[in-house]
């Protein structure tokens, strides 16, 4: 079955093969259907995308699904996406916290963000926002950027955590480089205020710059009423 499931990774890729995703779906098939977890996973994405096969989410929830019991973090994730989305299965958000929460432990960054999601709207189970705050720290000591920019908004506002101005600073500094909008909005006003850091227009200016070429609202009004 590694063997099918490799033969399938080689034609996804046209890694010593003329690319064919069609014969990647195939193999991932075979392999599926006797069990091969990875195969499972793939097969699912590709019903999902409609990768070298016809889009189905019914069956490429079907195939997440069997993938998950093998414990698998990424399916377990894209089970509880589906069942939060309704993608090829009703809606049904206490499932979905149960997966993501599934996958969460297991390391998974995208669970661990969906899953403070849910802590802090209480989608699924009851509002918690130090667990919010938690797990969206994980997320972002991880590098992910949405987490990053809510683990600092956490810090900022004291929402499940004391308030840290200086850590909110690091937070938002980290995922405004990583490119965040909002995040560069945020540095924009800490720089401006001195808030978690030495005041410093110039420094402020630069990032409000950089979220208004990409469409940030806050740093547009303020560059056209200011600069």
């Amino acid at each position: 079955m590694d063997a099918q499931f490799n033969l399938g990774v080689s034609y996804e890729s046209g890694n010593g093969v003329n690319q064919d995703q069609s014969k990647a779906v195939k193999w991932w098939r075979k392999a599926a259907e006797a069990g091969h977890a990875k195969s499972q996973f793939s097969l699912g994405q590709a019903l999902r995308l409609g990768e070298g096969v016809k889009k189905d989410e019914v069956q490429s929830f079907k195939w997440y699904l069997e993938a998950s019991k093998s414990g698998d973090s990424e399916s377990l994730y894209c089970v509880g996406i589906a069942y939060s989305q309704g993608l090829g299965v009703s809606i049904d958000k206490i499932k979905a916290f149960t997966y993501y929460k599934k996958s969460a432990e297991l390391g998974n960054a995208g669970a661990q963000h969906n899953l403070a999601v849910s802590f802090n709207i209480g989608d699924g189970c009851a509002i918690d926002k130090a667990s919010a705050f938690m797990w969206f720290k994980r997320a972002a000591d991880q590098g992910h950027v949405d987490s990053m920019y809510n683990t600092g908004c956490s810090y900022d506002d004291g929402d499940g955590v004391a308030i840290d101005k200086f850590a909110a600073f690091k937070y938002y500094k980290q995922a405004a480089e990583a490119g965040d909008v909002d995040a560069q909005n945020k540095l924009g006003l800490c720089y401006m205020a001195g808030d978690g850091v030495d005041f410093d227009v110039e420094e402020g200016v630069k990032w409000f710059r950089k979220a208004a070429e990409s469409g940030g609202d806050i740093a547009s009004s303020f560059l056209s009423r200011n600069v």
